[in-house]
């Protein structure tokens, strides 16, 4: 199968989506709940991957919950932005002036750390390769049907704003 892609400035979208994108798309709710299946009995049922004492389970257990609150900080941000709008007005202002997905960036950033704070590497391994997947999916339709309701404005957007992170400076 293939996919050539239309250029829109500095995005580039493939014509059809994939079918990993497919697969999470139309089993989005069986997908969490198989998740779920697997990650509960990983938290449950395994120790944590370091010993108590190491620098490692330190570094963890501060790296963590640092996450935890900047990702639920940076979810509460955007909702502020986005709420009530979404879909119907394009959102340019705050973190969404920043990256097209701040809700999603920031999801991923409380994803990891939680994965952090149980200080398991198997439950790393699991979940942020699941969240990536999940993720670019429901991204994948949400920006189809973005473009398709809000047009030219909303790929002027995109060329413009990065998609998951804010452009970093070099000091």
């Amino acid at each position: 199968m293939n996919q050539s892609p239309v250029t829109l400035g500095r995005c580039e979208a493939p014509k059809r989506r994939s079918r990993i994108a497919k697969f999470f798309i139309t089993r989005r709710l069986g997908v969490s709940r198989l998740a779920l299946v697997v990650l509960v009995p990983t938290i449950l049922f395994t120790r944590h991957s370091f010993p108590g004492d190491s620098v490692t389970c330190y570094v963890m257990q501060v790296l963590g919950p640092a996450l935890i609150i900047v990702g639920g900080l940076g979810r509460v941000w955007s909702i502020l932005y986005i709420s009530g709008k979404k879909s119907k007005k394009l959102t340019s202002a705050g973190p969404y002036s920043m990256m097209q997905h701040p809700l999603y960036s920031f999801s991923g950033i409380l994803c990891l750390g939680v994965a952090i704070a149980f200080e398991n590497v198997l439950l790393l391994v699991f979940m942020v390769p699941l969240f990536v997947l999940y993720y670019f999916a429901v991204i994948s339709r949400e920006e189809g049907k973005l473009s398709k309701e809000l047009g030219a404005e909303y790929d002027r957007y995109r060329m413009a704003t990065p998609r998951f992170l804010p452009p970093g400076r070099m000091v």
